[in-house]
């Protein structure tokens, strides 16, 4: 058994600007990669099936050690009378005992970058762009 894996891992990243959802989700000892495109027009939709290694999943858990992943708030929005265009992403994670929920709309904790570099580290996806591609 893995004893990496998660018991839940869900996140959603909605791009604006791009009309279309990034998915993450474990289902079962797998990721699912989706891009879901707003219009039929634009980029056609993707799934990827993943599946992490357990030290690619050791790495994973390390790097959202380092970054105090497990201490951020549960909302991230702009200040009041901010006027904002950006990105949207919630997010579910329960790992060895702890759990960390969070929504953020235009805002996010200090660390998202490097919280991106370890999601890429352990998908190969570019998470902050349309499909996981640059």
């Amino acid at each position: 058994m893995n004893h990496f894996l998660p018991i839940k891992f869900e996140l959603e990243h909605v791009f604006l600007g791009s009309s279309g959802v990034n998915v993450l989700s474990l289902e079962g000892t797998e990721l699912y990669f989706r891009w879901e495109p707003s219009f039929k027009n634009y980029e056609p939709f993707r799934e990827v099936r993943i599946e992490p290694l357990p030290e690619e999943w050791s790495l994973f858990w390390s790097a959202l050690d380092d970054i105090g992943f497990w201490e951020w708030e549960n909302l991230y929005q702009p200040p009041e009378d901010t006027i904002v265009d950006g990105h949207i992403f919630n997010l579910d994670i329960e790992f060895n005992g702890r759990e960390l929920v969070t929504s953020c709309w235009c805002n996010a904790p200090d660390k998202i970058e490097e919280f991106y570099q370890a999601l890429e580290g352990l998908t190969d996806l570019d998470f902050q762009h349309p499909g996981g591609v640059a």
